[in-house]
């Protein structure tokens, strides 16, 4: 599958003013996070800021990933990162569910 706007949903606002992070997005998909978090998945993530925590749902496997904004180009997230682990998937299969 691919990155589908209509999935991301804003929880939590951490306000206007804010340049960088405060906000928290729930995204919801059947895409593993591998894929979720892989470099170029992210195309359209109108409102995300960098450092935004966004809760990855896998709706095939039923768990959840904290994840957070690592990059944004042209005011658009471009893509995710799980905690601890490096950018773009290259060196995890499945995240750390919570």
């Amino acid at each position: 599958m691919a990155y589908s706007q209509s999935n991301l949903c804003l929880i939590s606002s951490g306000g206007i003013d804010s340049s960088v992070g405060g906000n928290v997005w729930k995204y919801t998909s059947a895409d593993p996070i591998a894929t979720v978090v892989g470099a170029g998945y992210f195309t359209n993530g109108v409102g995300m800021r960098l450092y935004d925590i966004v809760w990855v749902i896998d709706s095939t496997l039923g768990r959840m990933y904290p994840t957070f904004v690592s990059a944004v180009r042209g005011g658009h997230a471009q893509q995710l990162a799980v905690p601890g682990q490096p950018a773009g998937g290259r060196s995890h299969r499945h995240g750390r569910p919570v």
